[in-house]
């Protein structure tokens, strides 16, 4: 999978050079179009703070969005009841696509007439129904808004988990239709924000299981941001939020008086930044989390069942960081891919906004870009964060689940930064009798200590070393 991501990243263009500027100059004009048509949003806390090397500038909600949609990953929008998401969601499209999306109601009523139109001439004319039901216009909008998500039952969510994350549907018939926009690369895009109450004081509310949830590459709860002062104030000054905006322009999508052509330019030069060679091998790092040299096949997913009582008994690594190894699992494939385009989005914003203020930095995606957006792409639940480690953690976690995701993104950003890797040779010598050298003992220790610091590869083989010498249960 990751040969796959990374397969243009010895292509580097002479244009991509340090030394020579990007050109995301869409970023100005949609941010204006959108700051126009949320008008009247009050919500200015800042989603993001970023700093490097002396640089600094914040992200707040819109601008979030922006990026977000930029990545076209799937955003669930989570937060108390009565705070506008819906209201925000549909008027951040209308910035972005004018009046070109769509919104569909989840209720117990949910089924597919509210998304597919059927054509009731051909049923009368003895036709099936799956070759009756057509394509809607909602169907092939660039964008649509799931409201109140999880207020369907979990059968009729199940409809649409293929248009979710595979851009499909399967109807009546076994009839597949291809959902979103299409792109002049004939492939098609689709924007899905989808809006939920979550937590035990909402009825009639179902909970979203963990394939579900995995389908939302983006996930945002604006509980973690409550609005400031100035916002408060600003509240009271004026009427509820109510989407004011006049446009004129209700045309489909793609005509001159669009912002779509500024939006789409921008979303093909994304996808043209290389990312740095640090940010690839820190992403390989990430998956390396289930390491465990006590595994036969170096893996912690291997164990029938896996418990730090038992299992991490005597490790070398199950202290630090109050026991985090035993406590964490790797990222998947899909999870490192959605964080490399919202990565890539973020790169893309901040390259416009340091070089719009005449500052240097790196024109490609960097291991800082993953880290400000990492805590909206990973969750308790993508991690297999554990919450008696947040529980142990209280100090850094505060027991919020925000807060422990950025603080667990910091410990294996920080082990990532100290180890010297090891090289991925085999660490043994062929000669399973001779004494290894002093030089791969080291590299057995510095495993032992930390399993994330090496390939799988080399962690069985540290697992072999121990069993064969008979040390592999003696306690630290």
């Amino acid at each position: 999978m990751f040969k796959m991501l990374f397969k243009n990243e010895n292509k580097h263009d002479q244009k991509n050079k340090e030394n020579e500027k990007q050109n995301f100059k869409e970023f100005d004009l949609l941010q204006k179009s959108i700051d126009k048509s949320t008008n009247g949003f009050f919500h200015s806390t800042p989603l993001i703070m970023y700093q490097e090397n002396g640089n600094s500038f914040e992200v707040d909600l819109r601008k979030f969005f922006l990026i977000s949609a930029l990545s076209e990953g799937n955003v669930l929008l989570r937060g108390g009841t009565g705070i506008g998401k819906t209201s925000f969601a549909k008027a951040f499209l209308e910035g972005l696509f004018n009046q070109n999306y769509g919104v569909i109601q989840f209720d117990i009523g949910l089924d597919e007439t509210k998304y597919l139109d059927v054509d009731f001439g051909k049923m009368k004319k003895g036709q099936n129904l799956s070759d009756a039901i057509t394509e809607s216009k909602l169907i092939k909008m660039p964008a649509i808004i799931f409201d109140e998500y999880n207020r369907a039952l979990g059968a009729q969510t199940s409809l649409v988990q293929g248009w979710l994350i595979n851009d499909e549907l399967t109807i009546e018939g076994n009839k597949k239709i291809r959902p979103g926009y299409k792109l002049k690369d004939s492939n098609y895009y689709q924007l899905k924000i989808a809006t939920i109450n979550e937590g035990n004081e909402y009825i009639n509310t179902q909970e979203i299981d963990f394939a579900s949830r995995d389908r939302f590459s983006i996930e945002l709860n604006l509980d973690n941001f409550p609005m400031n002062d100035s916002d408060k104030n600003n509240l009271i000054l004026n009427s509820s939020f109510v989407n004011k905006n006049n446009y004129e322009n209700k045309s489909l999508i793609g005509t001159e008086n669009s912002n779509s052509k500024s939006f789409f330019d921008l979303y093909f030069k994304i996808k043209d930044i290389q990312l740095s060679a640090q940010a690839q091998e820190f992403l390989v790092y990430l998956q390396r989390l289930d390491n465990c040299y006590k595994s036969p096949i170096g893996t912690k997913k291997s164990f029938i069942e896996f418990n730090s009582h038992s299992t991490c008994e005597g490790c070398h690594a199950l202290n630090k960081d109050n026991g985090i190894c035993s406590s964490i699992h790797a990222i998947s494939p899909r999870t490192a891919s959605n964080l490399i385009r919202l990565g890539k989005a973020f790169a893309a914003y901040r390259i416009y906004k340091l070089e719009n203020e005449n500052k240097e930095t790196s024109n490609e995606m960097i291991i800082n870009d993953l880290e400000a957006v990492a805590p909206f792409v990973l969750s308790m639940q993508k991690l297999d964060l554990s919450k008696e480690w947040i529980k142990k953690s209280l100090n850094q976690t505060g027991n919020s689940e925000y807060t422990a995701v950025k603080e667990a993104f910091n410990i294996i950003k920080q082990r990532f930064n100290n180890d010297k890797l090891v090289s991925h040779n085999p660490i043994l010598d062929e000669n399973k009798n001779q004494d290894p050298a002093e030089n791969e003992k080291q590299k057995i220790d510095q495993i032992m200590k930390n399993p994330w610091s090496s390939s799988r590869e080399n962690v069985i083989k540290v697992y072999e070393y121990l069993r064969k010498t008979g040390n592999f249960f003696n306690k630290t």
